[in-house]
């Protein structure tokens, strides 16, 4: 479990919640997560890449194809200083800063 804090500035945060996807049975999962030399807790696909669509995105649709055929709906939410946002376990998520911001993240089990 984990606890975003934002202090200063702002964060666009995208999560999505586990998933029994047909996909999420393979070895691979529509994440992708410790592919391509990645640790296992992460992707090398950019979600936000679900919100364009242009042919110069098109190698990443034809690379991982399970995230953009397969991945669960996800949720967006903004968060400004103040904000306490807490990330269940085993929720994917990525966080984009939209302003120079300083954030607290605390972990546990």
């Amino acid at each position: 479990d984990n606890c975003l804090m934002q202090h200063v500035g702002r964060k666009r945060v995208l999560l999505y919640e586990p998933s029994s996807s047909s996909s999420s049975s393979t070895s691979m999962g529509w994440h992708y997560a410790g592919h391509d030399g990645q640790q296992n807790n992460t992707s090398p696909v950019n979600p936000e890449l679900l919100d364009v669509e242009d042919d110069v995105h098109s190698e990443m649709r034809q690379r991982y194809p399970l995230f953009f055929q397969d991945s669960p709906p996800r949720m967006e939410c903004s968060l400004s200083p103040g904000d306490l946002l807490y990330i269940p376990a085993r929720w994917w998520h990525h966080v984009r800063s939209i302003d120079t911001s300083a954030s607290v993240n605390v972990w546990w089990r």
